[in-house]
């Protein structure tokens, strides 16, 4: 047994299952984290399963599996979950059937193989500006989606902000992947799908419901889907608010890594009982005791 305080390290002999967040832990943007790639191929070899979460919608599901491939990795789409496809799921369940999209290819994919039909999305902007007239328009016309799909947008513009603030004012559901402000890219962070719905919110007065990490859906989805034992699972992510408030809200084990976003003293900082607070943190996944 490990132990250690105020935070233990991470045994591997506790853990049947490694529920593992991407940036942050696996990869800084297209690098690798050192030895994280490594240490997800040795737990695989060892009989562990390893399942792949990201907040980041800008991939498919089998995008991010074939990726995960091509870094030496056994994956396949049934082993990942992204909010792009949580929020295919909620427009679902809300019986949406129509969406304008904010976000990346990833998104349209997931939302197109639920069975949506989708505007907007990447190649949604030309460049052309949106006048008085052509707002007005919008509302005049009548027309509008059942849902308003923000995520990360690398391509986000006034138009697309204010097409998306028209729909929902004209009663269409705002659907945001993830809360996450931003993303560690080098030596700073840059901005994250949370800022772009944080716009979106702000334009059209209402709140967007967030259906990617910290909210617990997800997680007991996927224990119930592949029979896991939540004592024996563990989530290993690199945000306090997401990725730990995420494992802690499914009721499994959290671990920390200090290779993303947040520190070891914000760690600290965390009270007690909080759901942001880890049960382990590693400076990397690398750093897994066997």
């Amino acid at each position: 047994m490990c132990g250690g305080v105020p935070f233990p390290p991470l045994c591997v002999d506790e853990v049947d299952t490694f529920i593992l967040d991407q940036d942050g832990v696996l990869f800084h943007g297209t690098e690798a984290v050192p030895g994280a790639l490594e240490t997800v191929a040795r737990l695989q070899g060892s009989g562990r399963r390893c399942f792949f979460v990201t907040n980041n919608s800008g991939r498919s599901r089998a995008a991010v599996a074939a990726r995960l491939n091509a870094a030496g990795l056994r994956a396949t789409a049934d082993d990942v979950v992204t909010a792009g496809y949580a929020a295919a799921q909620h427009c679902l369940a809300c019986l949406a059937r129509t969406a304008y999209v904010v976000g990346e290819a990833g998104l349209v994919e997931e939302l197109e193989q639920a069975g949506l039909t989708v505007s907007g999305g990447p190649a949604a902007d030309d460049g052309a500006s949106l006048t008085d007239a052509d707002f007005a328009a919008l509302f005049s016309s009548g027309h509008r989606p059942d849902a308003v799909v923000v995520g990360l947008d690398s391509h986000f513009t006034y138009r697309k902000l204010a097409m998306a603030s028209a729909f929902v004012q004209m009663g269409a559901l705002l659907i945001g992947t993830n809360p996450d402000a931003g993303d560690r890219i080098g030596s700073g962070l840059a901005p994250g799908a949370g800022a772009l719905i944080a716009a979106v919110e702000i334009a059209s007065g209402t709140r967007a419901v967030i259906v990617g990490k910290p909210s617990a859906t997800l997680l007991t989805q996927l224990i119930k889907a592949h029979g896991l034992e939540p004592g024996r699972c563990v989530m290993v992510g690199d945000r306090l608010d997401t990725d730990i408030a995420f494992g802690s809200a499914g009721g499994v084990r959290t671990c920390l890594v200090l290779t993303g976003v947040a520190t070891l003293r914000e760690a600290e900082e965390v009270p007690l009982g909080d759901a942001r607070r880890p049960d382990c943190v590693l400076g990397s996944l690398a750093d897994i005791v066997w």
